[in-house]
């Protein structure tokens, strides 16, 4: 759950047609990362939903699965982004930093992308 859900602040529902920025985050950072909080309040402002999908254990809760992440475990993001364009017409931008980005390139690769 994100931050923002955390502290009991509920964007509006998205519709179909809504338009997505999905960011993934550094290695220990979170929703409520300084630079994932910049980045999304700049996709709100400019009409975007903003998503950020935490990493097993980073955003707050512990991992209690047998499977961690790693820096080219890719199947979390596969999942996130597949879903997301399976449920909404709109656009779905994808961004990452540090940990992110490897996990992102790592995604488009194996995607043939």
């Amino acid at each position: 759950m994100g931050a923002r859900q955390q502290r009991g602040l509920h964007p509006p529902s998205p519709t179909r047609a809504h338009r997505f920025f999905v960011l993934f985050h550094g290695l220990e950072g979170s929703s409520d990362s300084h630079y994932a909080r910049v980045l999304m309040a700049e996709a709100k402002a400019r009409g975007w939903f903003d998503v950020v999908p935490h990493f097993r254990s980073c955003g707050g809760l512990m991992n209690l699965l047998p499977r961690f992440y790693h820096l080219a475990d890719s199947a979390e993001v596969d999942w996130v982004l597949r879903r997301l364009k399976a449920q909404h017409a709109g656009p779905v931008i994808a961004a990452g930093v540090s940990l992110g980005v490897n996990v992102l390139l790592r995604w488009l690769w194996r995607a043939g992308t």
